[in-house]
């Protein structure tokens, strides 16, 4: 009960914060002293009982805090900027809000052709109107959220009985995958959506438990929620029709009248989008509308480059399931999970929608398992469960099968060299980890082999399968590539010491009896706690040492595009709009300069064509000459496709002026 109140409070703030704020924003009149002040009168009303009884602060959401702030503030020290959409569509969406006040429509604001749920900027907005229109101002919201998200599974699985050990478990799922290192602190929209599909689930059981007034209520506003945060959530459709159509002999019309009260402010919403682009989930439903901006999506289709890559929709099936069990390794106990509760089939086929949409869908190679991180702390909590059922059963078949998963892709972390030339100079000491690591990642029958040997020695005992567990689910962490001063030395050292301590304590296991399980299991957190403060707080010391800076973002990131960002303040004081081969996100955010890529919706909106590689020279000439583009930019040597790279051998000096600032840092101006 303590969980559901909690719950309940926090998803009606959520609620009518955004409700409150998309009204604001669609009259014009977004503020964000109106919305603090209404959403304090709020709070005040739900919480008027703590207030009476004067409850203190619960000590274990305060230690979960700083759990949270100190793990994800080691991935901010390390890798020091965001990324992606954040600077070319949540921040710039959010400071256009902050400044007009209004919901701006897509021809006011040019870089926002998804339409996506309006939630997270008006968040950003409103923090921005109280600090300042920057990424720094907002960078602790990601971490507050995913704070929220992480003391809401540690409850929820209070509330499902379950202890000790087990709790550590979740915290090594949720925290040691390459997704949350990436989504939870970056600047984009999934620290909420993982907040808000935490709820959606929560709330899902409670309904189905209990299908009452209360539930279906709370039900539809996670729903809601969810879909404001991000359109994708409408995934979630087939499990909330599931509830009414179950306990359709149950229902009434209250329960209906309240769930279309709740809906009202998202029928609103999709009616605004229907006005503006002629379709209410642009660009979602573009096969069913034809109006608007139908067409120049058919041209623009984001979805069509990763077609040169995975042509077939059995190539992208096989890309899922390989990126979904090295993301998230622990799925087999997650089936588990399932397969244990009363839902097994509503959440089987919940879980196979969401996959199913990420292959035929919204499959994007850049993202990997992005669409499906929102899913991660359900998962997990599952994953706990069918954990719990494999050993407290004693079922070894169950325990070595899901040891093997997760020790599988553990041997298939990438070995990267580091770019940092002071980690470089202590790699070729280590070498042999490089050779070891490419050897068993190219003769998977021996990486195999090894896996099955670490699963049969480590389920022999209780101790050390848990053990083996906790050590090889968090090594799952050093999936991530995008690490600057990542190197292999320091991911397969840990490899290497994990797979020394499961069979040095599966040799000694009779006379470590003696033991007490507490300790043993302190080894694992101790050993998890030095992998990640080496790989985060240890390599961002090295670049401090190194460069004797700490700067947000860091300076190498965008370097080559602040000399192309001054020179076009120079050559371009009336801000025309430009096209970037390379770094665009960084032109919109830091120097506000409308900017599109190649076949981008903006580029396709503005020209009416679309490019390809088969666009002679003249033709491109043809369709720049009378559109507002009036330079192309490039600050990088490496291209998103292989068609930007024909584009670039196709600006002839006969059409464009061509200016190198320094080696692959150009800009042509169209004559």
């Amino acid at each position: 009960m303590m969980l559901y109140n909690k719950a309940k409070k926090t998803l009606l703030f959520l609620y009518l914060f955004i409700v409150i704020s998309l009204f604001l924003s669609l009259l014009g009149w977004l503020n964000s002293w109106y919305v603090i002040l209404i959403l304090a009168a709020a709070f005040i009303f739900l919480n008027k009982n703590e207030f009476r009884e004067k409850k203190k602060i619960d000590k274990n959401f305060l230690i979960i805090l700083f759990v949270v702030v100190f793990f994800l503030f080691g991935w901010m020290a390390l890798r020091g900027f965001y990324t992606g959409d954040a600077y070319s569509y949540w921040l710039p969406w959010a400071r256009d809000l902050y400044t007009t006040g209004r919901l701006s429509d897509f021809l006011q604001v040019p870089i926002s052709y998804l339409s996506a749920g309006p939630a997270w900027p008006l968040f950003l907005a409103v923090i921005f109107g109280f600090l300042s229109p920057s990424a720094l101002a907002v960078s602790w919201l990601p971490v507050l959220l995913f704070a929220v998200s992480v003391s809401f599974i540690y409850l929820w699985m209070r509330e499902k009985g379950m202890k000790n050990i087990y709790l550590l478990f979740a915290f090594v799922f949720v925290f040691f995958n390459s997704q949350t290192a990436f989504w939870s602190w970056n600047m984009l929209v999934e620290s909420l959506l993982f907040l808000a599909f935490l709820m959606f689930f929560y709330f899902w059981e409670k309904s189905f438990d209990s299908f009452n007034g209360k539930n279906i209520l709370l039900l539809s506003m996670a729903f809601v929620l969810a879909v404001f945060v991000k359109f994708s959530s409408f995934l979630l459709l087939p499990l909330y029709a599931a509830v009414w159509i179950k306990n359709w002999r149950r229902i009434r019309v209250n329960y209906v009248l309240i769930s279309l009260l709740v809906f009202i402010p998202l029928a609103v919403y999709l009616f605004r989008n229907y006005t503006v682009y002629g379709n209410p989930v642009f660009p979602l439903l573009s096969g069913l509308f034809s109006g608007g901006m139908a067409q120049v999506y058919s041209l623009a289709n984001p979805f069509d480059y990763w077609k040169e890559y995975y042509p077939t929709i059995w190539s992208r099936f096989v890309y899922m399931i390989k990126n979904f069990v090295f993301v998230y390794p622990f799925i087999f106990f997650t089936l588990i999970g399932f397969w244990k509760s009363k839902y097994r089939w509503y959440y089987l086929l919940q879980l196979g929608i969401a996959f199913l949409a990420g292959v035929l869908v919204i499959f994007s190679a850049s993202s990997g398992m992005r669409y499906l991180w929102p899913y991660l702390g359900w998962l997990a909590v599952y994953a706990v469960w069918g954990l719990k059922y494999a050993v407290e059963q004693r079922n070894k078949v169950l325990q070595f099968l899901g040891l093997f998963v997760i020790v599988v892709s553990a041997l298939y972390i990438p070995a990267v060299r580091s770019l940092s030339g002071f980690v470089s100079n202590i790699e070729e000491k280590f070498s042999f980890l490089f050779v070891l690591a490419n050897f068993l990642q190219s003769n998977i029958y021996i990486a195999f082999l090894l896996s099955l040997l670490i699963a049969v020695l480590a389920v022999r005992d209780k101790r050390l399968f848990v053990l083996s567990a906790l050590l090889f689910a968090g090594l799952s962490l050093f999936h991530l590539r995008w690490i600057y001063n990542k190197s292999f030395l320091i991911v397969w050292g840990f490899v290497l010491l994990f797979i020394f301590l499961v069979l040095v304590f599966s040799i000694l296991s009779k006379y470590l009896l003696k033991i007490k399980d507490r300790y043993i299991y302190l080894l694992g957190i101790l050993s998890l706690l030095g992998l990640f403060i080496v790989s985060s707080y240890g390599l961002a010391a090295v670049h401090y040492v190194k460069n004797r800076y700490l700067s947000w973002p860091h300076r190498q990131v965008f370097e080559k595009e602040n000399i192309v960002g001054d020179y076009l303040q120079k050559v371009n004081p009336d801000n025309l709009p430009v096209i970037s081969l390379t770094g665009f996100e960084y032109y919109i955010w830091y120097r506000n300069i409308p900017t599109a890529e190649f076949n981008s919706f903006y580029f396709v909106m503005e020209t009416g064509k679309r490019v390809d590689k088969d666009t002679t020279s003249q033709e491109l000439y043809d369709i720049l000459k009378n559109s507002p583009f009036r330079f192309i930019v490039k600050t990088s040597s490496s291209f998103n496709s292989q068609l930007f790279y024909d584009l670039e051998k196709k600006l002839s000096d006969e059409y464009f002026d061509k200016i190198c600032l320094e080696e692959n840092v150009c800009i042509w101006k169209i004559k």
